[in-house]
Protein backbone atom coordinates (compact mmCIF):
# COMPACT_ATOMS: atom_id res chain seq x y z
CA UNK A 1 0.00 0.00 0.00
CA UNK A 2 1.21 3.46 -0.89
CA UNK A 3 2.29 4.95 2.56
CA UNK A 4 2.39 8.66 0.62
CA UNK A 5 -1.81 8.58 0.80
CA UNK A 6 -3.14 9.35 4.04
CA UNK A 7 -6.04 6.78 3.99
CA UNK A 8 -6.94 8.20 7.43
CA UNK A 9 -8.29 11.51 5.44
CA UNK A 10 -9.17 9.70 2.35
CA UNK A 11 -11.15 7.27 3.71
CA UNK A 12 -12.03 9.00 7.58
CA UNK A 13 -10.99 5.34 8.78
CA UNK A 14 -8.77 5.93 12.05
CA UNK A 15 -5.48 4.01 12.33
CA UNK A 16 -7.66 1.69 14.68
CA UNK A 17 -10.03 1.08 12.09
CA UNK A 18 -7.18 0.21 9.39
CA UNK A 19 -5.73 -1.85 11.81
CA UNK A 20 -8.43 -4.08 13.03
CA UNK A 21 -9.30 -4.37 9.16
CA UNK A 22 -5.36 -5.98 8.93
CA UNK A 23 -6.22 -7.85 11.76
CA UNK A 24 -9.25 -9.32 10.42
CA UNK A 25 -8.12 -10.18 7.21
CA UNK A 26 -4.87 -12.31 8.42
CA UNK A 27 -2.64 -8.78 7.42
CA UNK A 28 0.77 -7.72 9.51
CA UNK A 29 -0.67 -4.34 11.62
CA UNK A 30 2.48 -2.49 10.08
CA UNK A 31 2.11 -1.15 6.46
CA UNK A 32 5.91 -2.00 5.86
CA UNK A 33 5.70 -5.42 6.43
CA UNK A 34 3.07 -5.95 3.76
CA UNK A 35 4.06 -7.96 0.77
CA UNK A 36 3.06 -6.32 -2.16
CA UNK A 37 0.06 -8.55 -3.24
CA UNK A 38 -1.45 -7.57 0.55
CA UNK A 39 -0.82 -4.06 0.26
CA UNK A 40 -2.77 -4.47 -2.90
CA UNK A 41 -5.75 -6.63 -1.52
CA UNK A 42 -5.84 -3.88 1.71
CA UNK A 43 -6.36 -0.47 -0.50
CA UNK A 44 -9.06 -2.17 -2.62
CA UNK A 45 -10.37 -3.77 1.02
CA UNK A 46 -10.48 0.16 2.49
CA UNK A 47 -11.93 1.13 -1.19
CA UNK A 48 -14.47 -0.49 -1.12
CA UNK A 49 -15.57 -0.68 2.47
CA UNK A 50 -15.46 3.14 2.50
CA UNK A 51 -18.07 2.83 -0.76
CA UNK A 52 -20.76 0.90 1.28
CA UNK A 53 -20.04 3.02 4.04
CA UNK A 54 -20.92 5.96 2.15
CA UNK A 55 -23.80 4.46 0.97
CA UNK A 56 -22.80 4.03 -2.87
CA UNK A 57 -23.63 0.27 -2.80
CA UNK A 58 -25.56 -1.58 -0.12
CA UNK A 59 -23.57 -4.51 -0.10
CA UNK A 60 -19.16 -4.92 -0.28
CA UNK A 61 -19.92 -7.82 -2.86
CA UNK A 62 -21.51 -4.81 -5.60
CA UNK A 63 -19.04 -2.81 -4.56
CA UNK A 64 -16.04 -5.49 -5.11
CA UNK A 65 -17.44 -6.65 -8.63
CA UNK A 66 -17.62 -2.96 -9.71
CA UNK A 67 -14.49 -1.71 -8.20
CA UNK A 68 -13.14 -4.31 -9.89
CA UNK A 69 -14.65 -3.00 -13.43
CA UNK A 70 -13.54 0.30 -12.67
CA UNK A 71 -9.99 -1.02 -11.79
CA UNK A 72 -9.50 -2.90 -15.17
CA UNK A 73 -10.61 0.34 -17.48
CA UNK A 74 -7.64 2.23 -16.12
CA UNK A 75 -4.19 2.21 -17.56
CA UNK A 76 -1.78 0.00 -16.11
CA UNK A 77 0.67 3.17 -14.75
CA UNK A 78 -2.01 4.19 -12.36
CA UNK A 79 -0.67 5.27 -9.36
CA UNK A 80 -2.59 4.27 -5.77
CA UNK A 81 -3.25 8.09 -5.55
CA UNK A 82 -4.90 8.41 -8.86
CA UNK A 83 -6.84 5.31 -8.61
CA UNK A 84 -8.30 6.26 -4.74
CA UNK A 85 -9.19 9.70 -5.88
CA UNK A 86 -10.99 8.92 -9.23
CA UNK A 87 -13.06 6.04 -7.18
CA UNK A 88 -13.89 8.57 -4.22
CA UNK A 89 -14.60 11.42 -6.57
Amino acid sequence: MNLSIDWQTLTEYCRDDIKGFCQDEGLPIYPGRLHPYQALFLRNLLLCNWSVREGHFPYYWQTQQAFDLFWAELPDDVSDCQLAKSWIA
